[in-house]
């Protein structure tokens, strides 16, 4: 569960360029079932965020030295390594999952068992991936969409996928004196510190929205598609990794991958969404908020 909180974070904020887009092509009403429950799911988080979620987190950044920032969350992601080669190989992936299993020895052996990612310094980038991407990348779908209060977006797939994780990752097999408050330290640790950095990029996304339930839900999908395509653009997918092409677009529409407008200082603000002219009307806009 806390994997997906870190992906909604990493995605909105890498993402926000789409975040127009989104508002004016929502998924379809039938895409989201539980829209009652989800929007009251959502204010609930809403309210706990800005009275609680959201101040904590500032205080903790502004307390916390930015060298132990950035070394726990080296750890945290050295530690999915495995996770992340395990999926690349399942989606037939091996260029990733060379690039993955690199990234976990050079990290671990010299980077002092990932507190410094030193694997980053040479080009080696990580690359996020877990198993609801996979079930995605073989023509999963993704089910009703479902805001779980607290941990943020999610759907089916995504629910099943982070299930499977669990047993992916060497904290599972590594026993340990007080494992279980270690864990949860770094998840609270790390999820205090993706909320704080992410605080901006929310308060854009959420800005002048007219419907800040519909833009996160939106936002969030899109986002998902682009990560299980392996681009930001959402371009064609092909069967298997360098191995074949995809065939050519047959709607004009799809021929070329639009490309993001760049951020005006003032921007237009987008026509209301159509989920949003037909859902009930939004809470108080949250300020910064998830």
């Amino acid at each position: 569960m806390p994997r997906l909180r870190s992906i909604l974070l990493l995605l909105l904020a890498s993402l926000l360029p789409a975040a127009g887009r989104a508002q004016a092509q929502p998924r379809a009403p039938d895409d989201d079932p539980y829209e009652k429950l989800n929007r009251a799911s959502f204010a609930f988080s809403m309210r706990l965020d800005r009275y609680i979620v959201g101040p904590v987190a500032r205080l903790s950044a502004g307390l916390t030295p930015e060298p132990l920032v950035r070394i726990i969350h080296n750890i945290i992601v050295n530690l999915s390594e495995p996770q992340v080669i395990l999926n690349d190989l399942l989606q037939a992936r091996p260029q990733r999952a060379v690039q993955s299993a690199t990234r976990l020895v050079v990290n671990s052996s010299f980077g002092l068992a990932g507190a410094l990612d030193v694997a980053a310094g040479a080009g080696l980038r990580h690359e996020a991936n877990g198993f609801g991407d996979t079930l995605g990348r073989y023509g999963v779908k993704s089910g009703p969409y479902i805001y779980i209060p607290i941990l943020g977006p999610s759907d089916v797939r995504d629910l099943a996928g982070a299930a499977a994780d669990q047993f992916s990752t060497p904290m599972v097999f590594v026993s340990f004196p007080y494992r279980t408050e270690v864990n949860i330290s770094l998840a609270l640790a790390n999820g205090l510190t993706q909320r704080a950095r992410a605080g901006p990029q929310l308060q854009a996304l959420f800005s002048g929205a007219a419907d800040p339930y519909a833009t996160l839900r939106s936002t969030y999908l899109q986002a998902r598609e682009a990560e299980i395509r392996g681009e930001t653009n959402l371009p064609p997918l092909p069967d298997i990794e360098g191995l074949g092409q995809a065939p050519p677009s047959t709607d004009p529409g799809e021929a070329q991958a639009p490309t993001p407008a760049p951020v005006n200082p003032a921007p237009t603000p987008a026509p209301p969404s159509a989920a949003a002219a037909d859902s009930s009307p939004a809470g108080p806009q949250p300020s910064a908020t998830l």
